[in-house]
């Protein structure tokens, strides 16, 4: 036994060494593979300094404006508003879902969207979602004041249970809390909401008056250029400013930002002189009617002008009294949300 262990000692060394060789052998082959992919690659970029975009030799001189205003053409996809025979109801629930949405509108409303299909995924009834009080824009709204809350739970009744607030023997009760990842009374509607809607229906008509028109939002707010660290056309001074906001803002996560990586990767608005450029560049006219919807645009009335010497820019005071504004000056979301595409800048 001794003898047939002091053999196969040294076999099993051998049997190690060849399996490192063969090892190493593998990964030179993959590396060396993968270098001359890459470098293929790599010579068959066209030299020279920049990129020229082609020239449009067949393109034709004369638009057709008529061909702006079509719809997108749905590309054979279809609405699924219709469930299929496979589709059940929601089973009996297993807790309760409560939601704090914060952001601006839009991004409020896409993070309901989302919570209703985790509340079908997790079978949890949904609790009405509370809205965002100390964003950069301060509106104290809530869910009722903004959406048709009789309307979301109704719609929903065969996708997810919908609760107004949690019952009473729960209200204090230990809550879990998770942090989603990013990227990631009918008396009220029939009296005072209905009054609102005659105003907002004002605008509507007013605005139509005019012909057709563009609602513009330009995501060129303080707010937005400090969170993306976009600072193209700014001074030192409005960059710095963007800076500390961002650095001061202890939700935001990313604090050390490239702003000309992020040009350059399309993740920054558009200038306001850059969207006159585009859509001058599309064939609208300088004559359409551009309602601006979006909060106090960064650098104030000389950034703006840059836009207003290429398009007729319109604001919500031309198609409002100042009377008429004023019961509507506190409520920016739910203006937003009560008049969708349109202009909502009362600061003009």
């Amino acid at each position: 036994m001794a003898v047939v262990g002091l053999v196969a000692k040294p076999r099993w060394r051998t049997v190690l060494i060849l399996r490192r060789v063969l090892m190493c052998a593998i990964a030179t082959i993959a590396l060396m593979a993968l270098l001359s992919v890459h470098v293929r690659e790599v010579s068959k970029l066209p030299g020279g300094a920049s990129y020229k975009l082609p020239a449009l030799r067949g393109a034709k001189r004369s638009l057709n404006l008529e061909t702006l205003w079509k719809a997108l053409p749905n590309r054979d996809y279809a609405p699924c508003t219709e469930p299929s025979s496979s589709y059940t109801t929601p089973p009996e629930s297993r807790g309760y879902l409560l939601v704090h949405a914060n952001g601006g509108l839009n991004q409020m409303r896409a993070g309901i969207c989302d919570m209703v299909a985790v509340a079908r995924i997790i079978n949890a009834t949904l609790v009405i979602p509370e809205l965002d009080k100390r964003s950069f824009w301060q509106d104290s709204s809530n869910f009722s004041d903004v959406f048709d809350e009789y309307h979301f739970i109704n719609s929903l009744v065969n996708d997810v249970k919908i609760i107004k607030k949690l019952p009473k023997e729960l209200a204090t009760a230990t809550r879990a809390v998770k942090h989603f990842k990013s990227w990631s009374g009918m008396d009220y509607y029939e009296e005072e909401i209905a009054r609102l809607w005659e105003e907002y229906q004002l605008l509507v008509d007013r605005m139509r008056s005019y012909g057709r028109y563009i609602a513009l939002h330009l995501r060129f707010e303080k707010d937005m250029l400090a969170f993306s660290g976009c600072t193209h056309d700014l001074s030192l001074e409005e960059a710095e400013e963007l800076k500390t906001i961002r650095e001061n803002t202890t939700w935001w996560k990313v604090k050390d930002i490239d702003p000309l990586e992020q040009r350059m990767s399309g993740f920054c608005p558009l200038t306001p002189k850059e969207v006159g450029i585009f859509l001058r560049a599309l064939g609208f006219p300088s004559s359409t009617p551009i309602y601006i919807a979006a909060g106090e645009i960064y650098g104030g009335e000389s950034r703006m002008a840059q836009l207003q010497s290429q398009i007729n820019l319109q604001f919500t005071a031309t198609a409002y009294h100042l009377y008429q504004l004023k019961p509507l000056i506190t409520a920016a979301s739910f203006t937003s949300s009560s008049c969708p595409s349109l202009i909502n800048n009362f600061k003009h």
